[in-house]
């Protein structure tokens, strides 16, 4: 009898030591938990960037909808340490439809876009809202209702290139209501000193690391 008190007694006793263990365990974990910052793993492969002084003009193309529309923008950049503001105006040059090379002369009228900011990874969203004229429309030749966003990245000084989101209205001025989404859709931007002499077109279809 009291050999079989003493065995249960010693199981007790493991038994017991064994809920202390798991009981501090869990409190060590939960410390460790508290000691370990939460990190935003949308950030982890965007390191920040010097960004580039892209003050003048570029000839940008844009691949969407199957076509390459192009533009002579016109960017004023103000860096402010590691962040910057942005403005911009976009010149539509002709492309029209079958016409290849585009002759890529300037047509209609010229789209503004409002300050807007660059982050510490030299990236900004910049809407372009208006209508380009139906010369620069390669897709119908009629007029093209613009309601996109650039979401580029400052490369360098000599190159900005990204993608973009948004819609456009074939043969409807802009605002004109869901349109034609965009995505998936590419840009990249080349210094370009004059409407009348511009470089080959960009490599539209990726953006380099």
């Amino acid at each position: 009898m009291l050999k079989r008190l003493s065995t249960s007694a010693v199981t007790l006793l493991v038994a017991g030591a064994a809920l202390g263990a798991c009981v501090d365990a869990k409190k060590r974990f939960d410390e460790f938990d508290e000691r370990v910052p939460v990190v935003d793993a949308s950030l982890v492969d965007r390191p920040n960037l010097d960004i580039a002084d892209i003050d003048g003009t570029w000839y940008l193309a844009i691949k969407a909808l199957g076509s390459n529309l192009h533009l002579f923008v016109t960017w004023d950049i103000t860096i402010n340490g590691d962040t910057a503001t942005l403005t911009g105006s976009y010149q539509p040059l002709s492309a029209p439809p079958g016409v290849d090379p585009p002759p890529r002369m300037s047509v209609g009228a010229v789209l503004t876009q409002g300050s807007v900011a660059v982050d510490a990874t030299a990236s900004f969203s910049a809407p372009i809202t208006g209508t380009f004229d139906g010369m620069a429309n390669p897709i119908s030749g009629s007029p093209l209702g613009s309601q996109v966003t650039i979401v580029g990245t400052i490369k360098s000084m000599d190159l900005v290139c990204g993608t973009l989101t948004g819609s456009v209205c074939l043969g409807a001025n802009a605002p004109c209501g869901s349109g034609v989404p965009v995505e998936p859709a590419t840009f990249a931007a080349v210094r370009a000193a004059d409407v009348n002499s511009l470089p080959a077109l960009p490599p539209t279809d990726r953006c380099p690391d």
